[in-house]
């Protein structure tokens, strides 16, 4: 993932949220996302675009929105690349919880998923 607007990159696990319109990047992930020299994005860096949202059990939570450059690899090793404006979370919250892969990201592209083998795939070719 490239954060171009706060000059960082960082690989990040996403839980698949089918439920949630946006992707989202919650405090934990954020030691992450590295500067070019390999410095972690710093917890006091302004992220604009203020946003508010409830999380679970319908606390409040304040995000910064960034637009992100998502790249998700292949089992043939090709790389796909799919834009979205991110979510970020600006501070820890009670509950931690995994970042989420929203609705914005997964409609991009088809999603098959065989629950006996505990497998899901991203089709983002044939979207």
């Amino acid at each position: 993932m490239l954060l171009p607007g706060l000059g960082v990159v960082g690989a990040i696990s996403f839980l698949v949220d089918t439920g949630a319109d946006t992707t989202t990047i919650h405090w934990g992930d954020r030691h992450f996302l590295t500067t070019q020299d390999g410095s972690p994005l710093s917890p006091d860096v302004l992220i604009p675009d203020l946003t508010h949202a409830l999380g679970i059990a319908s606390t409040p939570v304040d995000y910064g929105r960034q637009l992100a450059v998502l790249v998700f690899s292949t089992d043939e090793g090709s790389s796909w690349v799919v834009g979205a404006q991110v979510s970020i979370e600006l501070a820890p919250s009670s509950i931690e919880v995994p970042s989420l892969l929203g609705r914005d990201v997964l409609s991009e592209a088809r999603m098959d998923f065989n629950m006996p083998a505990d497998d899901l795939v991203l089709d983002w070719a044939v979207a």
